[in-house]
């Protein structure tokens, strides 16, 4: 059977542990939170856990920032975060992240 090597990088929200969708913010920070944090698990060919680190990196640094997982907005539109395994750079995850400015409901 061959050793274990990196095959496949998840990202999921470190709070839920699992990704439902795009992640979304809007300008309204009294009722989101200022950053989103995110954590990423490396499996191997075999579907286990495989100990690995990843590089986190952004679509657009102008839209959101991303270190060591935590996701900070700092413009509008939508990029991606990314998350590239150490031990084997070929493979990734991303997410698409959304951030939005606030509109006033109309009546």
């Amino acid at each position: 059977m061959p050793a274990p090597a990196a095959t496949t990088v998840v990202i999921t929200r470190a709070q839920s542990g699992h990704y439902d969708g795009p992640l979304i913010f809007t300008g309204d920070q009294s009722t989101n939170p200022a950053t989103i944090t995110l954590q990423a698990r490396t499996k191997d060919q075999y579907g286990a856990p495989f100990v690995d680190t990843v590089t986190w990196s952004s679509s657009r640094p102008d839209l959101a920032t991303v270190v060591a997982g935590v996701v900070t907005p700092v413009g509008f539109g939508t990029c991606s975060i990314i998350a590239t395994s150490v031990a084997n750079p070929a493979i990734s995850d991303s997410v698409q992240f959304d951030n939005q400015p606030h509109r006033d409901r109309v009546y």
